[in-house]
């Protein structure tokens, strides 16, 4: 977003917020809010306002702003990509990534009208004539207000799927103020659905879905995949795995966390994203939780205060109340954008990303924790 279109968001929130009436209390205190502003600030060069927010957040999450500047400069290097410019956003070139994940790149595939309908399909170019290979449908972060598939930080680990025969399928979805929701709800639906249509043209098998999510896209997955009438039957029942990474759960929880004298601007535009306070409980997927046949790993980062570990524990403990086989991984010494970083074995010091593989490869790994 521009500074320009920003600071014309700031002004109209300020207006929402005088005019409420006396009786409206906005009780919700997020750090979920505080993620639907510490990735959309990045976007532009702040001035006054934008600078103090900015600066509240950094010293609130100060591990993951300093986890995220180090990753990005690792990535950066890796890849001899240029970081001067901290605030845009920084991309691999299609070549460049076709050739570290030794896949076809398959670009800007539309799965709907709108702009940000797109995916990109990657297939490992080792793929014989007609196999039909799983297939990793990955959603990207970004507060359910920005973040794309192009992103450097949400497609190098592809590497690590790609070299194990499976098809990876890079999700782009509409986020608000384009859409609020159930918008950017129904597009990651419009998106499986598409994948499970189209994905055999593409040497991928649609009976083999494997569903994977950061932080929002975590949530989007998560309450896609938790209860069973959400997606046509045919589609559901082909999904046989989901790996959730870093997402928040439970939204009603997130109270008294964003230190900020703008809270109350935060706070509004998270409920007008939601369409309410009062859809927050439904949209939680802590409490849609349904037995179901899928296999579910769920994985954090200890110090990540942006999406805490108590999200995913509480999701992982109603998934084993219902009887669902579900793991649970807190990454050491990671904050929020770790999850995704340790998923290429290239750079993993815990062990994460073998996991993540067994956990997909191996069915003795796909149990119900003791």
């Amino acid at each position: 977003m521009k500074n320009k279109a920003l600071l014309t968001c700031i002004r109209k929130l300020r207006g929402w917020i005088h005019s409420s009436p006396q009786k409206e209390k906005l009780t919700l205190r997020s750090s979920a809010v505080a993620v639907l502003l510490l990735l959309a600030l990045g976007a532009a060069v702040f001035q006054n306002a934008q600078k103090s927010l900015l600066e509240d957040l950094k010293e609130q999450f100060a591990f993951s702003f300093a986890e995220n500047e180090k990753i990005m400069q690792t990535l950066c290097e890796r890849f001899e990509l240029s970081c001067e410019h901290k605030n845009k956003k920084i991309r691999m070139p299609a070549e460049k990534l076709a050739e570290y994940t030794e896949s076809i790149v398959y670009k800007d595939i539309a799965y709907g009208k709108k702009s940000r309908q797109r995916l990109d399909i990657l297939v490992p170019t080792s793929i014989q004539k007609g196999e039909k290979l799983p297939v990793v449908v990955f959603f990207h972060g970004g507060a359910w207000m920005r973040g794309s598939r192009e992103d450097l930080l949400y497609s190098h680990f592809a590497r690590s799927f790609t070299q194990n025969s499976f098809i990876f399928v890079n999700v782009d979805y509409r986020v608000y103020p384009e859409v609020r929701f159930p918008g950017f709800f129904n597009d990651p639906k419009h998106a499986i659905e598409w994948v499970h249509e189209h994905i055999s043209n593409y040497g991928g098998n649609p009976h083999h879905l494997i569903l994977m999510g950061h932080s929002a896209g975590a949530h989007l997955v998560a309450l896609l995949t938790v209860q069973d009438d959400l997606l046509p039957p045919v589609i559901f029942s082909d999904i046989k795995k989901v790996v959730l990474l870093s997402g928040p759960y439970h939204l009603p929880a997130y109270r008294g966390y964003l230190q900020t004298e703008f809270r109350g601007i935060v706070e509004k535009v998270f409920l007008h994203l939601f369409g309410g306070e009062e859809n927050l409980p439904e949209i939680s997927p802590v409490n849609q939780v349904e037995k179901t046949h899928i296999q579910y790993l769920i994985a954090v980062g200890e110090k990540d205060r942006v999406t805490p570990p108590e999200q995913s524990q509480l999701l992982y403990q109603k998934l084993r109340e219902k009887g669902n086989k579900a793991e649970l991984i807190v990454l050491p010494n990671t904050g929020h954008a770790g999850t995704v970083f340790y998923l290429n074995s290239e750079f993993d010091q815990y062990g994460f990303s073998r996991k993540v593989l067994d956990f997909l490869q191996n069915p003795a790994q796909n149990r119900p924790n003791p």
